[in-house]
């Protein structure tokens, strides 16, 4: 499709200049990283001497001694660390600069041709959507979303890693902008953003039992920014309506496990002064995410709110998912996810709250 050929386009364009301005190396093991230095080696034989005394006395005091000497080297080198990327971030912003009209040039001209093409083939509901959710994203959305990334990560298909984007500057803010908002414009959904690369990871036990390991899905990395600016919006409106249910605290800002514990005591600490048993059960989904009805999963989307062009977008995100697996450098032929959320999206722990927030509302 031309429009699949304007994705594989802007990620060529992005790889070519990150290529052209930091360069491609082969990292072997065993080869020193450039943030490692003398002082950064005296402080860790340092750290080691302290914590053998640590052991031969047991103290609290050798104890506090050692954490502190511990605090001090992380620091150190993290502060190595930031320096050696200063220095690559002004190689690159000095290089991108020149790079930057180019990159815009060929962008825009490929967005435009593809926006000229005539009917954009989207379907629509007679549901208007929340105003907050329609608008186009800024860079200011897009940059906050940048800076949440972690370094560090795999790359997915498009071979994008997080640096590029976290490193690139206003400019790579401005290319990222432009994309989006021309996908969010035609409501069309990248085929390669749909696309997981499945890698295994061994956990313990037995090597011969596929039960013993965990899968990871490698996603775009383009494509999960993307997904994370989706997620935001939505979990802006379920929160400021009070959509998902108290009950609720996993994935949700400033709760988590520890408000369950205190619920739970509190109860059995209520009915036991009451002189009434408390009974509990705990239920452990398995494959949670894969198992989700996703017709289901509409209704319950457009019941709280999410309608118009964030709930089509959001059923295209999420249908047609393919996933591929990748064994001893190997990997398979793609094949269809016909039901669930896509595993390693940052979209789907927000969609299985709404799916099952119905157990706490029934």
């Amino acid at each position: 499709m031309e429009r699949d050929r304007v994705i594989e386009g802007w990620e060529s364009i992005v790889n070519a200049t990150a290529e052209r301005v930091v360069g491609r190396k082969v990292v072997r093991c065993g080869v020193s990283v450039k943030w490692w230095d003398d002082e950064l080696k005296e402080e860790i034989g340092e750290r080691r001497e302290v914590f053998k005394q640590y052991l031969s006395e047991a103290s609290e005091e050798s104890w506090e001694k050692y954490r502190a000497k511990r605090k001090q080297v992380k620091g150190l080198v993290k502060k190595k660390k930031k320096c050696i990327w200063d220095e690559v971030v002004q190689k690159a912003n000095g290089g991108l600069e020149g790079n930057v009209k180019q990159m815009w040039e060929g962008i825009s001209g490929m967005v435009k041709k593809t926006a000229q093409g005539g009917d954009t083939g989207v379907a629509t509901l007679r549901d208007v959507g929340n105003v907050e959710l329609e608008k186009e994203f800024t860079e200011d959305e897009v940059e906050a979303c940048v800076n949440k990334l972690k370094c560090h990560k795999a790359a997915g298909a498009d071979g994008i890693v997080n640096e590029f984007m976290k490193f690139g500057g206003k400019g790579m803010i401005q290319l990222m902008v432009l994309l989006y908002n021309w996908v969010w414009k035609n409501e069309y959904t990248p085929s390669r953003w749909r696309e997981g690369v499945v890698v295994n990871l061994f956990k313990k036990g037995d090597k011969t039992d596929p039960g013993n390991y965990r899968g990871i899905t490698l996603l775009n990395t383009v494509g999960k920014v993307f997904c994370k600016l989706l997620n935001d919006r939505i979990v802006g409106v379920l929160e400021k309506e009070h959509s998902i249910s108290e009950g609720q605290a996993g994935f949700r800002k400033k709760r988590g496990c520890v408000d369950h514990v205190f619920t739970v005591g509190r109860i059995i600490q209520g009915r036991k002064r009451a002189g009434k048993p408390t009974y509990c059960f705990f239920l452990d989904v398995k494959k949670a995410y894969d198992t989700v009805w996703r017709n289901g999963l509409w209704k319950q989307l457009s019941k709280y709110g999410i309608k118009g062009k964030m709930w089509r977008v959001l059923k295209k995100m999420t249908e047609c998912t393919k996933s591929a697996v990748m064994l001893d450098g190997e990997l398979s032929k793609f094949f269809d996810i016909e039901q669930g959320v896509p595993q390693g999206c940052t979209l789907s722990p927000t969609l299985f709250q709404v799916f099952i927030n119905i157990c706490w509302k029934s």
